[in-house]
């Protein structure tokens, strides 16, 4: 997966998940949910995660289809910083909680997305965000 950002140090993963569509994530229990079709599908957060402190100012303000990815920028609502990362060509919906690290000040980005139906299997990953 390419992450990238010129004012963050950055890495990210994702791996494809058993579901045909992905219809919404969700944070419970300290897992994340990942509601879809067939059925919901609870899946563990990656460990740099601390899901009892969730982060807020995080949005998603582009999407461009880019040599067969989905190139995405999300923007720090407060400093205007941009984070961009490559996902799986598609059309379906992307949706993403961010958490505060469990150590240093980093933060942590889980995502969702996917339908089988529309040419984009389903995926869960996650990307760090920390300051350089």
């Amino acid at each position: 997966m390419s992450v990238t950002s010129a004012d963050f140090r950055v890495s990210g993963e994702y791996s494809f998940v058993k579901l045909d569509r992905v219809d919404a994530l969700a944070k419970i229990d300290g897992r994340a949910l990942l509601k879809g079709t067939p059925t919901d599908l609870a899946v563990d957060l990656p460990n740099q995660a601390d899901p009892s402190r969730p982060a807020r100012h995080w949005a998603l303000v582009t999407d461009a289809h880019a040599n067969g990815h989905l190139l995405v920028t999300f923007t720090h609502s407060e400093t205007v910083k941009d984070v961009s990362a490559e996902f799986p060509d598609g059309e379906a919906p992307l949706y993403f909680l961010t958490f505060a690290a469990r150590s240093g000040p980093g933060e942590v980005l889980i995502f969702s997305t996917g339908d089988r139906q529309a040419g984009a299997p389903p995926i869960f990953g996650h990307i760090t965000i920390d300051p350089k």
